[in-house]
């Protein structure tokens, strides 16, 4: 991205080249199609564990919009995330039911 300013307005204005537009457009059809088919592969049950997936791949994005190639990175950040959580979840569920059936009964 260009920044240039004007010695007239001393306004900052960003000028978006058309092949960078062009890359990040396709990166965000890309991000879009990954999200969709990551929930899909790891359907969650509740808003909370949903909105846990959905912060878990903005943080892989964020980490992928670092590197020189993004479109390359974010896939297999994502699935390792969101592999990651499938398995402390599975990791919590365990946890509660030895915790409900340890508990003693009323």
């Amino acid at each position: 991205m260009k920044t240039k300013t004007t010695a007239k307005s001393k306004i900052q204005t960003t000028e978006v080249l058309p092949l960078e537009f062009a890359r990040s457009t396709r990166f965000r059809v890309q991000v879009r199609k990954h999200r969709d088919a990551v929930h899909w592969q790891f359907p969650t049950q509740t808003n909370q564990q949903r909105k846990l997936v959905d912060l878990a791949l903005n943080e892989a994005e964020a980490l992928a919009w670092q590197t020189p190639f993004p479109h390359l990175v974010y896939p297999v950040l994502a699935e390792e995330i969101a592999e990651t959580l499938a398995k402390w979840r599975e990791k919590q569920d365990a946890i509660r039911r030895n915790t409900l059936e340890d508990s003693p009964a009323d």
